[in-house]
């Protein structure tokens, strides 16, 4: 039996109902990957990186016994589930993004998936909510903690405490 690893996720959305969508996103990841034992405060954050809808997000802590590969197939599965249609013209509007932003102190360098997430220390929406569920885990390349990564963070977009709080299924 393989044990169990911490993964913690970022959930996006900026189109649609979407606080509605990161719900969804947590009930379908608690039955599909594994026991989500944290979910931080959602915030509102403008889009990065092109012009879009403003989003709301928010991160997770799970354990799980599927490898990093296998989470991303389900993570994508759910995006896909939810509504998401990627493109291949860069950033865009979507109903749900979830990106794994650490797995337990792994470092991966895949050519479709990057652990740690390469631009998280860029990413205040990201670091944000991190700092909520996680503010001492220690990022295993750059080897500082989350507490320190938003300290240092050069991106400052406005970001805003959403009152509505994420249900924590029950598994």
């Amino acid at each position: 039996m393989k044990k169990n690893e911490r993964v913690l996720v970022a959930l996006g959305s900026n189109q649609g109902a979407k606080f509605e969508n990161l719900q969804k996103a947590v009930e379908a990841i608690s039955k599909k990957i594994g026991k989500i034992s944290v979910v931080s405060n959602v915030y509102k954050t403008p889009a990065l990186g092109f012009k879009g809808n403003d989003f709301l997000n928010a991160c997770i802590i799970l354990e799980t016994s599927f490898s990093p590969q296998q989470s991303l197939t389900q993570l994508l599965l759910i995006e896909e589930f939810l509504g998401r249609k990627r493109s291949e013209n860069g950033y865009e509007n979507r109903t749900i993004d979830l990106d794994i932003i650490f797995y337990a102190d792994k470092i991966i360098a895949e050519e479709n998936l990057q652990i740690p997430h390469p631009h998280l220390a860029d990413r205040k929406f990201v670091l944000k909510p991190l700092a909520d569920i996680a503010p001492e885990f220690v990022h295993p390349v750059l080897q500082k903690n989350i507490k320190q990564l938003l300290q240092e963070c050069s991106d400052s977009s406005l970001i805003e405490v959403v009152e509505e709080k994420l249900i924590l299924p029950q598994n």
